[in-house]
């Protein structure tokens, strides 16, 4: 029970001492309070143990080493990783490549002409063309593998400012109008207005007349499209991907005037007429 000084004043706590303790004297102990012990401190319990060290990790396998042993071969010994064998050479796909390039109004059949030669597909709803796209095909022409690189581009006036940057890198170009559009066919003007603008000298270039099946619904006559093709110094096909009507000619035709106009680059690519065989010994 504690002691209370007498005399304290009523507001404030009274102080609290320990037995036979007098008031005033310096540091009194409160018995009121008990000061919480740490079990591990206490006597009642004994100290908790450290931790066990952990066990060692065990030791890394050896090394493996040459299945052929020391001695076995030029750089070989003890240790000595195996040699790795190279891998033949792949056989050269293509001689060369070249970039060709597909020109015409929004909806004139772009895009169907260059699945149906890469592809041997047709789809009749095929949705306009964003931008630029590509295929890539590789024929065999007079003895020369040939990779053919053809953009197709988008015909809407909004993508002619992305358009007109592929116009320089390209060797060979199609014009391509809808033989049932007559506004298509007058926008071929404005198309090789670009191609001499843009394109580099001495592009090859062949006049397209698409959708040859339509005929029921036909607007330009063919002899109009001979005409053009006459006034710009093209060769001309009329063409439809639906019925694949002159597709890999008109393809294969622009292919060698690439060709020829790059004949002195390439004149070591041509494939050597094949010997003849010798004879059986003996044989008159």
């Amino acid at each position: 029970m504690p002691l209370y000084i007498p005399g304290a004043s009523p507001g404030a706590p009274p102080p609290c001492v320990s037995p036979g303790v007098s008031p005033g004297s310096p540091s009194p102990v409160c018995l009121s309070r008990s000061i919480p012990v740490h079990p591990s401190r206490s006597p009642q319990h004994p100290p908790v143990p450290p931790r066990p060290p952990p066990p060692p990790r065990p030791a890394p396998p050896p090394a493996r080493r040459s299945a052929r042993g020391p001695g076995s071969g030029p750089g070989s010994g003890p240790g000595t990783a195996p040699v790795r064998r190279r891998r033949p050479a792949m056989a050269k796909q293509y001689d060369v490549l070249f970039r060709l390039l597909l020109l015409g109004d929004s909806g004139v059949g772009k895009t169907c002409l260059l699945c149906r030669f890469t592809d041997n597909q047709f789809h009749p709803a095929h949705i306009s063309t964003i931008g630029v796209d590509f295929k890539m095909k590789t024929i065999e022409v007079d003895g020369i593998k040939v990779r053919i690189q053809i953009w197709d581009t988008a015909g809407q006036e909004r993508y002619q400012t992305i358009t007109k940057q592929y116009y320089r890198r390209a060797q060979g170009i199609f014009l391509v109008y809808d033989i049932s559009s007559e506004r298509s066919y007058q926008h071929i003007v404005k198309w090789a207005s670009d191609v001499d603008e843009y394109a580099p000298d001495g592009v090859q270039k062949i006049l397209i007349g698409n959708k040859a099946d339509e005929e029921h619904k036909r607007q330009v006559a063919k002899e109009q499209g001979l005409q053009l093709a006459r006034e710009y110094g093209m060769d001309f096909y009329e063409t439809s991907a639906c019925s694949n009507l002159n597709i890999k000619e008109s393809f294969t035709r622009l292919t060698e005037l690439v060709l020829q106009a790059h004949r002195k680059e390439l004149e070591g690519l041509r494939a050597p007429p094949p010997r003849p065989r010798p004879g059986p010994p003996g044989g008159g």
